[in-house]
């Protein structure tokens, strides 16, 4: 079954911590927990803190002998008020943060109320003649009650603020209410039943409940009469801490009344101690620190007992900068803050399971750590020898003693730099004149063997590898030598090539198969079991490029027997296989270049990358290894966790050597430092990185706001906005990361570096945005959001009314445009019509003069023709030549006829082109219309033998509103038509179809017909259609056109279409009566 990463992950996490418990425990004297100075304490104007106060944001409020000061984790912001009072001069004596208020104890100005929110402060003083006013102008102490009542210890006794009537309620000492010392109060504090506590200068006092007075505490062997208790303090176990003015400290439980002096057996009774915190290690343990003015006392929170004392050393860069620390406290995050005279902040953060840090300007180990440290040898049962330039020493982890290793004077003499432990107990060293020393278990000089090098003298013999054969190898800078044991016979290893093998030798290094793997200067070397020659592999040779450096400063194997080769570019992993292919090969030709070769890859690359300094590995039984002290790898180099120095894994240079001190623990060594570290140490648990506003500006200009929950109201006349913000929970502030969006302008969230954390915004559009910020510690999640509503209001130019303002005048500009466009487009356009028109008139008058010539040319021509005839037949009558018979008359009589039919239809013509189309409409049965005009007509179209005939689809009238004389005009010009131009023998053919709103007339002929393309232009002015421009029948064109116009006065439609019977057939539709 194959588990997931992060499940075996967490399976191996919990292995360690199962087994981290059985550790052994050493000596706590020898260890001293590392402290950090603040980098902004370098703009801390002054220095000589006073007393500490954290908020519910995390906070660090600072006051000093001049001023308050808010430390964000980065840097120090004084406090400002804005309505006059000075703040920058006062003598802090007590500090207390209450929600969005910060109250201020002064030495003599009595305390300050400043709101957080507009950095209005108020000040309150005392005025004896002025009932409600604070007692005393010496604050010294400002505790919140559970019941939330704000209580204030004075010069002059005890007050509670009322917020109702905003006034102070005095309280007094029921011993002696007029005496100074017994009302004289240094601090408050409540136990777990909210029982309140005083410190008074002659000693504990309680409140008398439901009284306005408080009365020293009684407890038997007065053990704290007269005691001037500085500080109070109540530990997470229900017990009272007590620190005093040289005096000593103290623990009472508050159930019990009883006390115990926990200053039996140490000479801390007489120091001054003015502040008290309570912190937790990793491991559970409770710790009690109080300081003063003779450094800072560590002590076990459950017995008291003195664990260390931390005095000031500038030497030491992880120490008390300083003796006296008048203020110290304790963050949420479990993070230890000392406000230390002439440095600023110092802190202590919580501290990962399995590191403790030597204390090498202890007395018993400030003369181990001057000195250069070569190498640190575990002799076994919780003891190091620890070989330095000056001494060879034991150090006793238990006991926390410091011996000598040997007290033989020819010991003594020797520079030891690094050794070895055979077999037999007994030790071999390397020295510093090409030589070993050989000594017992007690240091007891033995002999000292001279290695064959080509020059001894300030040869350092600095490697040494001892093999099951009993076979010591010798490193040092001028070769390698083999050393039988047995015998004491000694080889000087050669080249591949013979020669002498004169390279520095860095380390040294057996393997599982006895084989020696030799580090040098200039490359790996590879010395078989039996061989006395030294083959090499270099990055440019022997490799194939795949060895990356050739200054080889550590080698070992992992659980799996894979080489590990670590040098300035980080480390080179070679496999078992490749490692017995490179063995057969040598085994077989002592050639390197006749068989395979080392084929080396980058191990735990990533990591290494980042380093800057060498590290060391640690190879444990389990797989895992140790890079340094900062690093935890797995097998395959991937990182299991990594750990800050704020945690423990402390940045003490290069490191020399990772010692094993038993199974379950390593030394972690440098030149002049160590630091204990379990194999299973574990990370500080990572909590979510809470964010905090710090300042809000318009341009370079603070702004007041409230911290709980920010506004940022942005003005019409500003053009830039900043948010500045800080995460001072974080127990590693660099190391925090920080991003940023601005909801309705952001599309994604912007990430802020540490040393900047500003969001910063120009010239946005008016509106509500909502900012969102949040951080994170490395290696954790992101921490909850924190939101800032911003309002931006519009500018003038941005507001509605300027806008519709602004879009009002160009409306007005563009109508106007738009009017004087449409204005002068008329003008052009009358114009332009006015000369189409003058050109559109002339065309119609030329056309007209044309149509007028063409109607007098054809009516000249028509009214010619009867013209002639009748002056000829009267001439022909005059002259005798024709008889004046009835035929003569009637053939004068028709050519009349047709010149009277002539003149009607100009006539006509006339009238309908003058409008003046006179219509008398009356009721009338169209059936009986067609009725009379067809026997009307009936005998003219027998004259050409064409039969007429008339179909009706009923017998009833059909009554339509019409002028009778006008259809009758219609109906006889078009019968006249189809007499004229229907064939001899022909038929007519009209006919009646009623409808239910129009009633159709049909006039219907024989052949010839009109031809289709000329069907629509038969009703045209003047139209004559091919069929009769080709007859003999006369005409002007005029008739059909003066139908329509008669029809459509009538409301009606005509038209034409080829008839069924072989000629034209026109159909009328004309509307019934309504």
């Amino acid at each position: 079954m194959h588990l997931k990463p992060y499940l075996r992950l967490a399976l191996l996490w919990l292995t360690c911590l199962l087994f981290s418990g059985q550790a052994p425990a050493y000596s706590a004297g020898l260890f001293t927990p590392p402290l950090f100075s603040v980098e902004a304490n370098r703009k801390l104007p002054n220095k000589e803190i006073l007393k500490l106060e954290t908020d519910a944001r995390g906070f660090i409020w600072v006051g000093t002998r001049r001023g308050v000061y808010r430390f964000d984790g980065y840097e120090y912001q004084p406090l400002k008020a804005v309505n006059g009072l000075e703040l920058s001069k006062l003598h802090v004596r007590s500090l207390l943060a209450d929600g969005n208020f910060l109250w201020i104890g002064t030495m003599t100005q009595g305390v300050y109320r400043v709101d957080l929110t507009s950095l209005q402060a108020t000040r309150f003083s005392r005025a004896p003649d002025a009932p409600g006013t604070i007692g005393g102008n010496q604050v010294n102490a400002i505790k919140k009650d559970r019941q939330g009542r704000l209580w204030f210890a004075h010069d002059y006794g005890l007050d509670r603020w009322d917020w109702a009537s905003a006034s102070f309620q005095p309280f007094r000492s029921l011993d002696k209410p007029s005496e100074r010392y017994y009302n004289y109060l240094l601090d408050i504090e409540f136990d777990a039943n909210d029982d309140m506590w005083l410190s008074t200068a002659m000693g504990l006092a309680t409140l008398a409940k439901g009284t306005d007075s408080f009365a020293l505490f009684a407890h038997e062997g007065e053990l704290l009469h007269k005691v001037v208790l500085r500080r109070l303090l109540l530990a997470s176990d229900g017990r009272l801490w007590l620190a005093s003015q040289n005096q000593g400290s103290y623990i009472l439980d508050p159930v019990t009344r009883e006390v115990i002096h926990v200053n039996e057996g140490d000479d801390r009774g007489n120091a001054i101690n003015t502040g008290i915190a309570e912190t937790f290690g990793a491991d559970g343990s409770r710790r009690i620190w109080l300081s003063g003015t003779k450094g800072v006392e560590m002590r076990d929170g459950k017995t008291g007992r003195l664990i260390k004392l931390l005095q000031g050393n500038l030497s030491d860069r992880h120490g008390l900068a300083g003796d006296i620390v008048y203020s110290i406290t304790s963050s949420a995050s479990g993070t230890l803050w000392l406000g230390v005279l002439g440095e600023g902040l110092q802190y202590h953060p919580p501290q990962a399971a399995g590191f403790a840090f030597f204390d090498r300007f202890s007395p018993t180990l400030k003369d181990l750590f001057s000195s250069f440290i070569h190498d640190v040898v575990n002799m076994g049962k919780g003891e190091l020898l620890i070989l330095t330039e000056q001494q060879a020493a034991r150090l006793n982890l238990n006991d926390g003693s410091l011996s000598p290793f040997s007290s033989d004077e020819r010991t003594l003499q020797k520079l030891l730099v690094t050794g070895v432990k055979d077999n037999r107990g007994e030790y071999w060293f390397g020295g510093d004149s090409g030589n070993l020393v050989h000594t017992n278990a007690k240091g007891e000089w033995l002999q000292e063997l001279a290695l064959p090098l080509t020059k001894n003298q300030g040869t350092f013999v600095k490697s040494l590898a001892l093999g099951p054969d009993g076979v010591l190898w010798a490193g040092s800078d001028r070769g390698l030598v083999k050393v039988s044991l047995s015998n004491q016979d000694v080889w000087p290893l050669k080249n591949a090539d013979g020669s002498p093998f004169i390279s520095f030798v860095r380390c040294l290094f057996l393997d599982r198969q006895n084989r020696l793997w030799v580090g040098t200067q200039g490359g790996l070397g590879l010395v078989l079991p039996g061989a006395d020659k030294v083959t090499m592999f270099k990055r440019i040779s022997g490799t194939d490029g795949s060895l990356r450096h050739n200054q080889i400063n550590q080698i070992l194997s992992d659980s799996h027997g894979n080489l590990l080769v670590v040098h300035p570019e980080g480390i080179d992993k070679l496999t078992p296989a490749n490692i017995n292919a490179v063995a057969l090969a040598m085994g077989q030709s002592q050639d390197k270049d006749s068989g395979a070769l080392p084929y080396f890859s980058p191990f735990a690359e990533g990591i290494t990358a980042g380093m800057t300094e060498p590290a060391r590995l640690l190879a444990l039984a389990d797989g895992r290894l140790w890079l340094g002290n900062s690093y935890l790898l797995d097998t395959n180099g991937k990182l299991l966790a990594k750990f800050r120095e704020q945690e423990g894994a402390l940045d003490l240079g290069w490191g020399r050597n990772n010692v094993p001190v038993s199974d379950r623990q390593f030394v972690h060594v440098t030149s002049n430092s160590m630091l204990l570290v379990d194999n299973n140490a574990s990370p500080s648990p990572s909590t979510p990185a809470a964010v905090a506003i710090t300042q809000l500006q318009f341009g370079s200009k603070a702004l007041p706001f409230d911290p709980l929950e920010p506004i940022l109201d942005v003005g019409a006349d500003e053009q830039q906005f900043s948010v500045h913000f800080a995460s001072p929970g974080a127990t590693a502030p660099d190391e925090v990361e920080y991003r940023y969006r601005l909801d309705g302008y952001d599309r994604d969230w912007l990430s802020a570096p540490a040393d900047i954390r500003l969001a910063r915004y120009t010239s946005l559009s008016p509106g509500d945005y909502l900012l969102r910020l949040q951080a994170r510690e490395q290696g954790a999640n992101w921490g909850p959001e924190l939101p800032l509503k911003v309002s931006i209001a519009p500018k003038y130019h941005q507001t509605l009314w300027f806008r519709l303002l602004v879009a009002a005048i160009i409306f007005s500009g563009l109508y106007g445009l738009f009017r004087w466009r449409l204005a002068h487009g008329r003008r052009r356009q009358l114009a332009q019509f006015e000369r189409r028109d003058a050109l559109r008139k002339a065309e119609m008058l030329s056309e007209l003069m044309e149509q007028k010539n063409r109607v007098l040319a054809e009516v000249s021509h028509d009214l010619r023709t009867p013209l002639a005839m009748i002056k000829l037949q009267l001439e022909a009558m005059q002259d005798g030549l024709l008889q004046s018979s009835d035929a003569t008359f009637e053939s004068l009589i028709n050519s009349l006829g047709n010149l009277n039919r002539m003149v009607g239809d100009i006539v006509q013509l006339s009238a309908q082109e003058g409008a003046n189309l006179a219509m008398s409409k009356q009721p009338m049965d169209l059936g009986q219309l067609l009725e009379a005009q067809l026997a009307a007509f009936t005998p003219l179209l027998a004259q050409k033998g064409i039969s007429a005939s008339l179909v009706r689809d009923t017998k009833e009238p059909q009554f339509i509103l019409a002028d009778k004389d006008r259809l009758e005009q219609v109906l006889g010009n078009l019968l006249k038509n189809s007499y004229r131009y229907t064939a001899m023998g022909g038929r007519v053919r009209l006919s009646l179809k009623a409808g239910a709103k129009e009633i159709e007339i049909r006039i219907e002929d024989s052949a010839p017909g009109v031809p289709e393309t000329e069907l629509e232009r038969l009703f045209e002015r003047l139209y004559r259609g091919s069929s009769a421009e080709g007859s003999d029948e006369s005409g002007s064109g005029l008739g059909l056109w003066i139908c329509r116009a008669i029809i459509q006065a009538h409301g009606g439609v005509i038209a034409a279409v080829a008839s069924p019977l072989g000629g034209l057939s026109v159909s009328i539709l004309l509307p019934r009566q309504e």
